[in-house]
């Protein structure tokens, strides 16, 4: 923020180079936008309006504040781009300088003027020119829907020029998203425009009906049929009409699916029934339609869902038109986009969504974009119900219980949960991260149980090829661990060991390996890529945790903690050793981060810190000190007599040095622990004035330990060991061993002894106390009475 008002200074004077550098920089705050922490998300906001609306209102400052706009667009992808300019020109910003935005809306639509009038000079001469042209005029109708959302009627004077964009058929991406605009816009405006004539409405409706009829893009079919609706109902609309579209379209749609050779022969066939499939689905959620039509509308899409199965599984899918546009995939468009508007047909949809899951990415995705959707649907309609009367709360929620609709999504969400948590170690790296979202929106919605989720979001939080998946996953353990958890803590311990399968298959196949140790951390800080999971957890859940993280690293160990079958065997390999003890090893314990929590004294928030580092380091390094006492000294008894003898078969040996392996990473995590990770006095004590690379946590390194590649993209064992190798793991684990039990010795901390009272023996007194036995009762013996007698004599 400081950069940003240097440059925008008036006293210093703005040029081009300025300009080019506020764009710069503003185009890498666009991201912190979406930041999980609140107070970042609100700064970025601040400074982009600072630095992009000038406060000034005059044509100069009108051009200036578009340039700026338009600059910092132009350097981010369409869909971010939308969502920056949505989030910043709000509608409360709108409406309270609704005067300055009409000035500025016109200035929009002069310069759009201005680059049409320059698109038909240049037109045929120069491809790059007019490329640029070209984005330039999709950036600036985007401000205008932007604007349009916030305050629909600031634009609607403009309204015939922008639609004079929809008569050409928009093929090229830059002119696919200006008529995506105009048709959202349009949306927008038309319901409350009452000047509009008869002659403008039906002129766009003939151009909307070209676009819906005619134009394949899939970009342009939502926008264009919820136009063509709104269009048809402002003039009275009956079901008739309805009937008679709907009756259109499964006349074509039946006729092509009786002779499905066709489809598989002819491609043009082919794509006008997919784009057919998913025109018919928008309009079954626009258009009111009676309950028999849909039943055989969708009667008539399942079949073709059916269709699209037997062409994936003969591996006949084909392109068409540069984009894979599969049977399968849009008729499952068509179905969802049903769906979302009559959800009662969701129990039937049920297993046919789950089936899609199975086939390509593709399939895959769609499904899992389209859930998504739904859910957040859902939850708009939540959350506009939520904003009525304070008096009426006890209404609202008796009528969400009674909501059939939300119990349809309920329902069919919670039958594909077990494939959706399986999905969550796909290969696919928009599908994790997809399903991060996915996962999100069910928790806030309250339709699994947050305990249930935890597995898999753990092992989304150590994503090896999405940092956004990392960072979505982060935010949904976060509000798990704010409002539920008990859910969060009984279940790290499951899911701190499962995610070495998730680091593991997440890792791109077409990378250089970056070792075991590095799919446990960050790349910048050098943290583990957990420690914002640990750090949410309870103080006994956290010492559970490092107890089983540390058990893993003991070759005897018997307990799977919960893990079962191949999830259990897989844990209990060298290289998820190492993965492990690289989280052991670089854990932010007690927030303390690389500072010496061995050094006392400094403010009272520092010093609770250090301790509650403290004391979980010294509980992870008593855990492993037991270990090397009883099985290390173990191994070590038969690693000295194999070298000596060599009597072991070739399988033994092999036996021996896989439990050899990660009793050498466990004397190399206890060194690090306790010599190389705490930075010492010497060091700069205020964390908030290191730089990056001198708060990065020091390299965990166990490159000297020899551990081979798992074969993930086959998912078999390891290949043999060569006994060089093998000779080389017991020598190496011979003298760890020694130098632990000189580091131990070493850094043992004095004991004083204490003094030693002096024993004094007490002197016989000359009078002897003779003792009186006590009385005993009469039924123990006869003569209890007679000695008692005597006693008293004597």
């Amino acid at each position: 923020r400081q950069i940003l008002m240097q440059i925008i200074d008036p006293n210093l004077g703005i040029e081009l180079r300025a300009e080019e550098r506020i764009a710069d920089v503003c185009s890498r705050i666009v991201p912190r936008l979406e930041d999980s922490e609140e107070s970042v998300s609100t700064l970025a906001e601040q400074t982009l309006l600072s630095a992009l609306w000038v406060s000034h209102s005059d044509s100069r400052s009108e051009s200036r504040c578009l340039s700026r706009f338009v600059n910092v667009c132009s350097r981010l992808a369409p869909m971010v781009y939308r969502k920056f300019l949505h989030k910043i020109l709000s509608k409360n910003l709108v409406q309270t300088n609704r005067q300055r935005f009409q000035q500025f809306v016109r200035a929009v639509i002069e310069s759009v003027q201005d680059l049409d009038s320059s698109f038909t000079q240049l037109q045929s001469k120069d491809a790059k020119e007019l490329g640029s042209i070209q984005q330039k005029r999709a950036i600036l109708v985007g401000i205008l829907e932007a604007v349009s959302i916030s305050e629909p009627a600031i634009v609607e004077e403009h309204c015939q020029i922008l639609a004079a964009y929809l008569k050409d058929l928009a093929k090229l991406p830059a002119e696919v998203l200006l008529q995506n605009s105009v048709l959202s816009i349009l949306v927008l405006v038309l319901p409350n425009h009452r000047s509009a004539s008869e002659a403008f409405l039906k002129e766009i409706e003939a151009d909307v009906e070209l676009i819906v009829c005619q134009n394949p893009v899939p970009a342009l079919a939502e926008n264009a049929v919820k136009l063509l609706f709104t269009l048809v109902s402002s003039r009275g609309f009956s079901s008739e009409v309805a009937a008679t579209i709907s009756r259109q379209f499964s006349d074509f749609l039946d006729r092509h699916k009786t002779s499905s050779e066709e489809i598989f022969r002819n491609v043009r066939v082919a794509r006008n029934c997919c784009v057919a499939l998913v025109r018919y689905g928008l309009f079954l959620a626009y258009f009111p339609v009676e309950t028999d039509v849909l039943d055989e509308a969708y009667k008539l899409i399942c079949s073709y869902t059916e269709l699209g199965q037997r062409i994936e599984a003969s591996n006949e899918e084909r392109e068409f038109s540069g984009a894979s546009l599969s049977i399968l995939d849009s008729a499952l468009q068509g179905l969802t986009h049903m769906l979302k508007k009559h959800r009662s047909y969701l129990p039937r949809s049920t297993p046919i969504l789950s089936q899609a899951l199975e086939f390509n990415q593709l399939t895959r995705f769609r499904v899992l974009s389209d859930l998504y959707d739904i859910l957040l649907q859902e939850e708009h309609r939540n959350e506009k119900n939520a904003l009525g009367d304070a008096g009426m709360e006890e209404d609202i929620v008796l009528a969400a219980e009674d909501d059939s609709e939300a119990g349809y999504l309920a329902g069919c969400i919670q039958s594909m949960l077990p494939t959706l948590i399986t999905l969550a170690s796909c290969d696919d790296v928009r599908a994790r991260y997809r399903l991060s979202l996915l996962f999100g929106v069910m928790i806030r919605q309250g339709i699994v149980l947050p305990v249930i989720l935890v597995p898999p979001l753990v092992g989304l939080c150590v994503d090896a090829a999405d940092v956004r998946c990392r960072e979505s996953s982060n935010r949904v353990i976060t509000l798990i661990g704010e409002r539920y958890p008990q859910m969060l803590n009984s279940g790290a311990v499951e899911s701190f060991l499962a995610s070495f399968q998730f680091a593991v298959r997440s890792f791109p196949k077409d990378q250089d390996f970056i070792g075991y140790v590095g799919l446990a951390l960050e790349t910048k800080s050098g943290r583990s890529l957990l420690s914002g999971v640990y750090n949410l957890l309870g103080k006994t859940s956290r010492l559970s945790v490092l107890t089983a993280l540390v058990a893993m690293l003991d070759p005897h160990a018997q307990s799977s903690f919960g893990l079962k079958g191949k999830l259990a065997k897989v844990s209990r390999l060298p290289q998820a050793s190492a993965y492990y003890a690289a989280h052991l090893a670089t854990l932010d314990y007690g927030l303390a981060g690389s500072s010496d929590i061995w050094k006392q004294g400094g403010c009272s928030a520092a010093e609770n810190r250090h301790k509650i580092a403290r004391e979980e380091v010294a509980h992870v390094l008593a855990s492993m000190s037991k270990i090397i006492s009883s099985t290390g000294q173990v191994v070590l008894v038969d690693v000295k007599a194999e070298l000596q003898s060599s009597t072991l078969s070739s399988v033994e040996r092999l036996k021996l040095a896989a439990r050899v392996v990660p009793l050498c990473i466990l004397l190399k995590l206890k060194h690090y622990l306790k010599t190389v990770r705490w930075k010492k006095e010497s060091e700069a004590d205020d964390r908030e004035s290191e730089t990056d690379e001198e708060s990065r946590i020091p390299v965990f390194d166990i490159s000297e330990i020899p551990i081979q590649t798992l074969l993930t993209s086959k998912d078999a064992w390891l290949p043999p060991v060569s006994n060089a190798v093998i000779e080389a793991q017991f020598e190496l684990f011979k003298r760890m061993m020694k130098l632990d039990r000189v580091d131990d010795e070493d850094n043992l901390v004095p004991v004083r002894n204490p003094r030693r009272r002096k024993v004094t023996v007490p002197t016989p007194s000359k009078t002897k106390r003779t003792r009186v036995p006590k009385r005993k009762r009469s039924s123990d013996s006869d003569d209890s009475d007679e000695d008692y007698a005597g006693e008293r004599e004597r």
